[in-house]
């Protein structure tokens, strides 16, 4: 199977909005409910896939990052790096960041079962992140395909 990095959308308009739409009321990995609100997308959207299968681990994770989201060469393969690269998302478009994105998560729940400790500071790092975006306008959400 070939890699997938980050996909540009395009202007997109709703592809967020159904997001949130389907997701509203749902809580999130770390337990919260969702708002469930956002600004209409005016810009690119950015669509990342992470794969998590076979990872078992803090390392693995990060590692998996830092291949799947295509993290630039700074990125340190730490917990305070993976807060830095979701929360800056220059390194990704050139000319500025896209005004949204959707970041996909397949095989979460195998994670959380093989190190539950680092899949909670993962998704609480993705939580934030969520968090810091919709302040700013600029909407993340992030999906976890087999449910939180």
């Amino acid at each position: 199977m070939g890699e997938r990095g980050p996909v540009l959308l395009g202007h997109v308009e709703n592809l967020l909005e159904v997001a949130v739409d389907h997701l509203r009321g749902q809580p999130n990995e770390t337990g919260t409910r969702r708002a469930g609100t956002m600004a209409p997308m005016t810009g690119p959207t950015l669509a990342l896939h992470l794969r998590l299968d076979g990872v078992t681990d803090k390392d693995g994770f990060l590692a998996r990052c830092a291949r799947d989201l295509r993290f630039p060469d700074w990125y340190g393969r730490n917990w305070d790096a993976l807060a830095d690269c979701v929360t800056d998302l220059s390194w990704w478009a050139e000319g500025g960041e896209p005004s949204g994105c959707l970041l996909d998560i397949q095989g979460w729940s195998a994670f959380r079962d093989a190190d539950p400790d680092a899949a909670a500071i993962a998704a609480d790092i993705l939580a934030d992140a969520e968090a810091y975006w919709a302040a700013r306008g600029r909407p993340l959400v992030v999906r976890y395909d087999d449910g939180p």
